[in-house]
Formats: C-alpha cells, structure tokens, sequence
C-alpha cells in the first residue's frame, strides 16, 4: 500500500493509507431504501462506518468506463463469461485530481481490482496492462456512472458492506458536471448492497439476508448504465 497522504497532503481523504491491490469475493443484492436503513441498524452492531465516510451520508464515486467501439467489456458481462474485465478512472467526493486508473477482472468467483494514482508510476504494471489493452481493443471512453455509497467494514474478518444510491449515468460524449446535467438515473428507488469479503461470511450477514429474503443478483452498474443511456 501506498501512504497518499504524503503525495497529495492537502487532501483529507487521502489522509491514511489506500489500498490499492484487492482481491475477494462480491455478493449484490438490490434494497429498497427501507430495508437499506433496517439493515444499516443492524450492521451498527458489529460494524463501523469506513473512516473515509461523511457521516452517515458516506461519499461519492464517479467513475468514467472505458470500452471498444464494439463493446467488448459489455458484451462480456451481458454473456456472464466467467473470466472477464473493465477498464475505468475513478475518483471520490467531486475531487477528479485525484483519479484512480483501474482494472477489475473476475475470475468465475473472485473479483480482483488493481488501481494507480493518474499521476503514478508511468511503468507500473497497471499501466502498463491499460496502455496495452487500449491500442489491442481501441478502447475509448464510453460512459459515466455516479452514486451515493455508504460504507460500513468490519477489519477483523476483513468484510465490508457498501450501500450504492441515487445511482445515474451518461454518455462518455458528455463532459463531467457535478450538478448531474446530461445524467439519468439508474434502478430509481433502489440501492445495491455488496457484501465484499475475502473469507467465510458471518452469521450475522446470513441472518440479515435471510430475513429481509434478499436474494444475490448480477448487477453490473457498468451494465446497466450502458442499457440505460441507449448505447446498445
């Protein structure tokens, strides 16, 4: 890991170490907003809010995905191939000087994501892997994706459960705008719950969904928000 604090001090976000490789498993679920806030009590119990949250209200996420002319990326995931990736700059909290260039692939399973500040290593791995998938595929920005999350972490067992709201996209032709002009919404009344976790699950979680009769779904955000801005 990678103490960005002393790149980019006058970033409080930044201000403790970022994790930049993961490797693990992710369960979606869709929630309503109600059961969202149940279940949040719940999780208040052998739980903390991510350190990098804004009280209850958590933070941002606004990621620029980036696909072939012929959408390979979302061809792959509409098929549900077991083996498959995306490509995407992401950054938090309005703040896109400090972009995180990313690959997540996942691997029947596990999901692996490896990350690099915009402004790293030029001949770093990741780089070096984006810079070739971009002239093998022609890659090319495609579409924007921005939300609300809510991120609750347990460090012991190393499990994390993120609340993903007021989910909204847009063509890649489109240029950023905080204020969400050009942008549709995504699942209206919905959050995605993701249940990220590395090991076994604690009962606790199998409880909760059990209760609420949740059931785990294929919910590429990436997915829908090509489907929902008519690209294909």
């Amino acid at each position: 890991m990678i103490n960005l604090a002393r790149t980019l001090p006058n970033e409080d976000i930044l201000k403790r170490r970022i994790k930049l490789h993961f490797r693990r498993f992710e369960f979606k679920y869709l929630v309503s907003f109600d059961q969202k806030n149940l279940i949040a009590s719940r999780l208040r119990s052998f739980m903390r809010l991510d350190p990098f949250a804004d009280a209850d209200s958590g933070y941002s996420v606004t990621s620029l995905y980036l696909d072939s002319p012929n959408l390979k990326f979302y061809r792959e995931n509409e098929a549900g191939l077991g083996n498959r990736k995306k490509i995407r700059l992401r950054f938090y909290n309005d703040k896109p000087q400090m972009t995180f260039k990313e690959i997540k692939r996942k691997r029947q399973e596990v999901v692996y994501k490896d990350r690099i500040l915009t402004n790293g290593q030029s001949d770093s791995p990741v780089e070096k892997e984006i810079r070739f998938l971009t002239k093998m595929f022609h890659l090319r920005p495609t579409v924007w994706v921005r939300y609300r999350r809510q991120p609750w972490i347990n460090p012991q067992n190393n499990l994390r459960i993120t609340f993903d709201s007021d989910i909204i996209s847009a063509n890649a032709k489109h240029s950023f705008n905080r204020n969400g002009l050009w942008f549709r919404p995504i699942l209206p009344g919905y959050c995605i719950m993701e249940v990220k976790f590395d090991g076994k699950l604690p009962r606790k979680i199998f409880d909760i969904l059990g209760k609420h009769f949740l059931i785990r779904e294929a919910l590429s955000k990436y997915r829908l928000a090509i489907e929902k801005t008519e690209m294909v």
